[in-house]
């Protein structure tokens, strides 16, 4: 994150064979240290001081890991525990990720870690300045535009008004296929310095990459994704998203992102995301009932 004096220890938990893991290590600000502990690891490394962060990083959460997890924490022998973040991958069942929550300090989901896990990273280490503080006089911000572009009509009026916040230019539109004719010509005119576009991705409909691909013609895009997927995330960046983030949205790393887009710098982001392992795929849609009884199937068949 361009830290110069590098401080404070992270000990990641991750399959190193991943990847996905690797990038998401190598968009962390730089810290003093950083330990890697493999997946098998049982946490019983307690001979020396304690890191100051964990991260744990887990494909499915399994109730054994819970268990060792929060036997561990109960029965350490360190003043105190060290904050906790863990990134769960696309087979974490929702009864398990509850459990979790009452474990971990933050909960987030593996796709979109590489762009909100440094924001969190740097509030546990005390590093960077406060999380939604974007100085709105420099001559980046001054001169920087954000388009909103999303079809629901709420979500598109709170982005625009958070977004209005931080930057004195926002325009919203409803249709994210929107087209960029004489937008050379407003920006000479309007002496618009960068075009920071902000797309409500409808991954339902088709075309929504060249929505992305257009928008990256003319500034740095910021993708949101209702259900965010390695393979969802890994297309946007082919196409020229510089960060993806997830719905519901988190109005602190909305602002950490704009603030990294006026800088005009990929602090901390992995090269090459698109050399990531495609995403997993997700689970075939429910099977369709033909009912004679409503009470009681009789026939079905795979959709």
């Amino acid at each position: 994150m361009g830290i110069s004096s590098p401080a404070g220890s992270i000990w990641f938990q991750g399959d190193w064979s991943d990847p996905w893991v690797e990038g998401i290590a190598d968009a962390l600000p730089r810290v003093q240290e950083l330990r890697r502990l493999d997946p098998t690891s049982v946490w019983q490394v307690e001979s020396g001081p304690p890191p100051d962060l964990l991260i744990l990083h887990k494909n499915r959460l399994l109730p054994k890991d819970a268990e060792l997890f929060a036997r561990w924490k109960a029965e350490s022998a360190w003043p105190r525990f060290p904050a906790t973040i863990l990134c769960y991958g696309p087979f974490a069942r929702y009864a398990e990720l509850d459990r979790w929550l009452s474990l971990a300090d933050v909960v987030i989901p593996e796709a979109t870690a590489p762009d909100t896990l440094p924001r969190r990273v740097e509030r546990c280490l005390n590093l960077g300045p406060a999380p939604d503080a974007i100085d709105v006089g420099s001559v980046s911000a001054e001169s920087a535009q954000v388009v909103v572009a999303s079809t629901n009509p709420d979500l598109r009026r709170t982005l625009a008004d958070l977004c209005a916040e931080w930057v004195p230019r926002v325009v919203a539109q409803a249709d994210y296929r929107f087209e960029y004719a004489g937008r050379a010509e407003a920006r000479a005119s309007l002496r618009v310095g960068a075009t920071i576009t902000v797309i409500d991705v409808p991954l339902l409909e088709s075309g929504w990459e060249a929505g992305i691909e257009r928008a990256a013609h003319w500034g740095p895009v910021i993708a949101l994704f209702g259900f965010p997927s390695r393979s969802n995330v890994e297309t946007a960046r082919r196409l020229g998203a510089w960060a993806c983030l997830d719905l519901p949205f988190d109005r602190e790393d909305l602002a950490y992102t704009l603030r990294r887009c006026l800088r005009g710098v990929e602090a901390g982001r992995a090269a090459g995301l698109a050399g990531f392992e495609p995403g997993h795929q997700l689970p075939r849609p429910p099977v369709s009932f033909r009912v004679s009884n409503p009470k009681r199937p009789t026939t079905h068949r795979d959709p």
